[in-house]
């Protein structure tokens, strides 16, 4: 349910470089470390097929500004 919510706000956003538009906030850390953790909680096409913009969007973060972040913490705690 929460799910589909963040993905619709993204897209009415206009679904740019971050979350909230050009500049990288609080809510692209949220949703550039809570994502991960649902995809490897639950099944990891749950995110695919319900919010293929987001699973996106994380895949840019993971890459770019969390990328240090799920190096050093995320993926030391939780195996992706």
């Amino acid at each position: 349910m929460y799910l589909k919510k963040y993905e619709e706000r993204y897209v009415a956003l206009g679904k740019g470089k971050y979350f909230l538009g050009d500049h990288f906030s609080g809510a692209d850390i949220f949703v550039g470390s809570a994502l991960p953790l649902f995809s490897y909680t639950l099944d990891e096409f749950i995110i695919k097929d319900n919010a293929p913009f987001l699973g996106e969007l994380v895949t840019r973060l993971k890459q770019g500004e969390l990328k240090e972040f799920h190096e050093k913490v995320f993926n030391k705690y939780i195996p992706l």
